[in-house]
């Protein structure tokens, strides 16, 4: 080693922990080329840590899986229960779940037909249910009756509550219609102060957005806004404007509302956001997946044409939205793309096969695409007992000038990791792989563990405090000229773990550089 060998801080240059999923930066930015690839991981200020887990909360009884998950919040706040769509029974397609895993089936008789996706909304202590097939019902705690006032024969698919009343849209009877009900008389959609709307195509979804309904068509996206209204003889007639032609929603169970932003994936299997222009009175639509330099426009290309099973839900808890969805040719969704709102960041998660997301008493519940269970989404440490598979790649690193060669000395990387943790580290110099060291709690100090605990190795494995565990500890991987020592123009790092209750931390990595003489770099 020379004295010209110089020390080179990543952290301190490009933020080397901090960088998202981002799959297609351009290869004439040869220190960008080859970004990062990033699976089951979310983003620390400039660290990197593993995702949550989720833990099996109910199972259900055997068949098909399950159609929909919605809240039911009753005045008694003691009664509040998660409702499944599942078919438990011929005359028992809807139960109920508590927070003590206690599973009630309701007896809905022979109203309940169609396998469609049901949607429930709540009203005080009622829960509307519809699936665009069967007509509307409601349930009342656990009696299924059918409301007092309706159209007969009204099956929508689904509605929301905006300006006072409850709008409705049908799917197979009057998929093009709108239905507005009475104010404050949500199950009215005949007397004087009840309005329909036409629209040229199918209905697919309503969003209510800061006080503008957003109703997504067919091909088109439209806006009516909570003051744009015409009154004669005090009847409030809405109007309706066409906000864009262009990008349509795929299925309505992929819109997510964030406070005044809607996101969507789109018919072309596009993410992206409405949001409101500075002054508040229109709207503008940009492309999330697909914009320069934090784009995920290879990864979306991956994605099936048929995206009738996918769906978005908002982590509140968290700042992010996930959409579940196929890859090509894939029978259920198996990928999750998740978008840190704060962060303005796209990330990639696996092993979560879900179908359908609510938020209850502070937890994120979903149901799984493939078996008859509910889960907390992220939440716990045991996916159904199984490791979460983390791999992260930097991207590769030409320092100095690309085209000049380079002698690796040293390579020293800082992270935290819990007892439980074994990770990999690999480093890859011109596409070849010249160094692979694992970690685990016996590369740290023991005095370092169990502190202020039971005496070490007195109790069986498994049985120490969960949150003693959680505990992570300082570890700095180091590896020098007699691991590494090559020449190199580029070289990356790959970080692998699956080991089961694991959590890291990826903090920092330095490399001791010399370049060579210009004259030892051969020319071509």
């Amino acid at each position: 080693m020379s004295k010209n060998a110089k020390w080179v801080w990543l952290s301190q240059k490009k933020w080397v922990f901090s960088w998202w999923y981002v799959d297609n930066i351009s290869s004439l930015y040869l220190a960008n080329q080859f970004s990062p690839y990033l699976r089951n991981a979310r983003l620390e200020w400039q660290s990197i840590i593993i995702r949550n887990w989720h833990n099996l909360f109910a199972t259900l009884t055997a068949g098909n899986y399950p159609k929909w998950i919605w809240t039911y919040y009753r005045t008694n706040s003691s009664n509040d229960v998660l409702v499944v769509r599942h078919a438990q029974d011929t005359n028992k397609e809807l139960v109920t779940i508590d927070t003590l895993w206690n599973i009630t089936a309701i007896d809905t008789s022979t109203n309940i037909l169609s396998s469609n996706r049901m949607t429930f909304l709540n009203v005080w202590d009622i829960i509307y249910c519809m699936n665009g097939s069967d007509n509307l019902w409601k349930l009342n705690w656990t009696t299924y009756t059918t409301p007092s006032t309706w159209i007969a024969n009204f099956a929508p698919s689904f509605w929301v509550s905006f300006s006072g009343s409850f709008w409705a849209s049908w799917w197979s009877t009057n998929p093009n219609k709108l239905y507005k009900s009475v104010a404050d008389s949500y199950e009215d959609f005949t007397w004087s102060g009840s309005d329909t709307y036409d629209f040229e195509e199918q209905i697919k979804w309503l969003s209510e957005n800061d006080k503008t309904l957003l109703v997504f068509t067919q091909n088109t996206i439209s806006t009516i806004d909570l003051w744009d209204f015409d009154s004669t003889n005090w009847i409030i007639t809405y109007k309706t404007s066409k906000l864009q032609t262009q990008e349509w929603v795929t299925l309505h169970s992929t819109i997510v509302t964030v406070w005044m932003n809607t996101y969507f994936l789109s018919s072309s299997n596009k993410i992206l956001r409405i949001a409101r222009w500075n002054n508040m009175e229109w709207f503008e639509i940009a492309q999330l997946s697909h914009r320069k330099y934090a784009w995920i426009d290879e990864i979306m290309q991956t994605l099936d044409l048929d995206q009738s099973n996918s769906f978005a839900y908002f982590c509140q808890d968290k700042n992010l939205i996930k959409w579940f969805v196929k890859t090509q040719w894939a029978t259920f969704n198996d990928l999750c793309i998740v978008y840190d709102i704060t962060k303005d960041a796209f990330l990639i998660d696996e092993q979560k096969y879900f179908y359908d997301w609510v938020y209850f008493k502070w937890y994120n519940y979903t149901i799984s695409n493939i078996e008859p269970k509910v889960y907390k989404d992220e939440y716990s440490q045991t996916d159904e007992g199984t490791a979460i598979s983390f791999e992260y790649h930097t991207k590769n690193f030409y320092r100095t000038d690309p085209t000049y060669k380079k002698v690796l000395w040293e390579v020293r990387t800082l992270c935290f990791i819990n007892e439980l943790a074994t990770l990999t580290q690999e480093i890859y110099v011109d596409n070849w792989l010249v160094d692979t060291k694992i970690v685990d709690k016996t590369d740290i100090t023991i005095s370092g563990w169990w502190l202020w605990t039971s005496p070490i190795w007195t109790f069986a494995i498994w049985e120490w405090d969960i949150e003693e565990s959680d505990e992570l500890q300082e570890l700095s991987i180091i590896r020098t000229k007699w691991n590494l020592n090559v020449i190199w123009k580029k070289f990356k790092l790959v970080f692998k773990c699956n080991s089961i209750a694991w959590k890291i931390k990826l903090e920092d990595i330095n490399m001791l550089v010399e370049q060579k003489p210009w004259i030892s770099n051969s020319l071509i």
